[in-house]
């Protein structure tokens, strides 16, 4: 199975350091923030990884291409011309991965490394057969700000356990639905999602979004993670993340100084 990572869009919450910098070459303690999920994909299990870039990110192909940490594992690049949403990013990758399920990592939220809820939700896959969606629960003040899924068994999900997708609304309005469980970034799709995301009719900003189709997969499932996720794609959500992986790491955490 391939992992798709998008990584075409402009970064503009990031702006000014993404200007010139992609978002996802943004580093955290001693890296890029996109190699600590290739990372985590290869840990997944995955071995092929297709990238969809955009204008001006080169360096993430310069730098895949020129590593020597990845012996093994095959790189794909594919462009989006025009940022035309989430949803057309994935379709870009089409080509490279034919009519066979597929993973989607998103490339600006980061898992801790020994993190392997990705790697189960792969496995769940490979026993069921169906779409997965990982998710996490949110504070309920924020579910505004989230693509947000409703699901069968609300009771019984719990961490590491799956449950049937019986909704899904890109940033609710306050009613909208009633759920706290945010996507986090982290798909897998059978090839029925192709077809859905063709026929997707674009949102009033020309986007095409990726929720809209998942809403449509019939037996698509929720996955609810274990641990923490780390959203990289804001300023404070990188701050934090940048502390954070910065004390877990054994060659830094003994010389960070934090004052008050």
């Amino acid at each position: 199975m391939k992992v798709v990572i998008p990584a075409a869009g402009r970064g503009t919450r990031m702006f000014p350091a993404s200007k010139s910098i992609p978002k996802e070459m943004l580093v955290v303690t001693d890296k890029p923030v996109i190699d600590y999920v290739v990372g985590e994909c290869i840990a997944s299990g995955f071995k092929e990884i297709v990238f969809v870039l955009g204008p001006g990110k080169e360096s993430i192909k310069d730098y895949f291409e020129n590593s020597d940490s990845y012996k093994g594992i095959k790189f794909e690049y594919i462009y989006q011309k025009e940022p035309l949403g989430l949803g057309h990013a994935v379709l870009c990758a089409y080509p490279y991965i034919g009519n066979k399920p597929f993973a989607v990592a998103l490339p600006d939220v980061l898992l801790k490394p020994s993190n392997r809820s990705f790697k189960s939700m792969k496995e769940s896959f490979y026993q069921d057969h169906l779409s997965k969606v990982m998710v996490k629960d949110v504070p309920w003040d924020q579910v505004s700000s989230y693509g947000i899924i409703d699901v069968e068994n609300k009771n019984s999900f719990s961490p590491g356990s799956i449950s049937k997708i019986v909704n899904m609304v890109e940033k609710p309005l306050n009613g909208e639905i009633n759920s706290n469980f945010s996507a986090i970034g982290r798909y897998i799709f059978t090839e029925n999602i192709w077809n859905l995301l063709c026929n997707v009719t674009p949102d009033p900003s020309g986007e095409v979004q990726l929720t809209t189709a998942i809403r449509e997969l019939y037996n698509s499932c929720a996955y609810y993670m274990i641990g923490k996720s780390y959203d990289c794609g804001s300023k404070v959500g990188y701050i934090n993340t940048f502390i954070e992986f910065s004390l877990l790491n054994e060659n830094y955490k003994h010389s960070i100084e934090i004052s008050p």
